[in-house]
């Protein structure tokens, strides 16, 4: 009955020319778009939440507190002490429940003092980039289920393409 689009724009949307405006992204405008198209075709049940910060969105999803960032000023991992540090700070400036992080092309899950960080990868195959850094393997990202109780319930793979 209801859509909820959480939009945070990444560094491959940059417009990087002189005189440019800092919050200038491709990936911004194609959410604005988006959004456009369903609010000029009068579909009432699909919300989309941005955030006028570049680096981050916070949202709820069924009364958990979720944080969004899309990740290239993070680490790849949450494992060891100064990741564990970020993201103890950023648990504790916006309190949630749940987080997310992608920009790197691998994907995991972890958690800071309980809480779980979906770590997603890219969905497009491994090329010249993963190469260099010897990150392989069929294009896989999460579905996770959220309940009353519990914001990270269960977890699938969802895997793209046949690599």
């Amino acid at each position: 009955p209801h859509v909820k689009v959480v939009c945070q724009h990444g560094n491959h949307g940059e417009f990087e020319g002189s005189n440019q405006s800092l919050s200038a992204n491709a990936d911004d405008i194609i959410y604005d778009q988006l959004e456009l198209m369903f609010m000029n075709d009068g579909v009432e049940n699909v919300e989309f939440v941005m955030s006028d910060r570049p680096n981050f969105v916070n949202f709820t999803v069924r009364g958990h507190d979720a944080h969004l960032r899309h990740g290239q000023h993070m680490a790849t991992h949450v494992g060891t002490d100064r990741p564990q540090r970020d993201w103890r700070g950023l648990l504790h400036s916006h309190g949630f429940d749940i987080a997310y992080r992608g920009h790197y092309h691998n994907h995991r899950v972890e958690n800071v003092m309980g809480v779980p960080v979906v770590m997603t990868g890219s969905i497009c195959p491994p090329g010249d980039y993963e190469e260099k850094q010897s990150i392989f393997g069929q294009p896989t990202n999460y579905i996770h289920g959220v309940t009353d109780d519990n914001p990270f319930a269960w977890v699938e793979y969802l895997t793209f393409g046949d690599h």
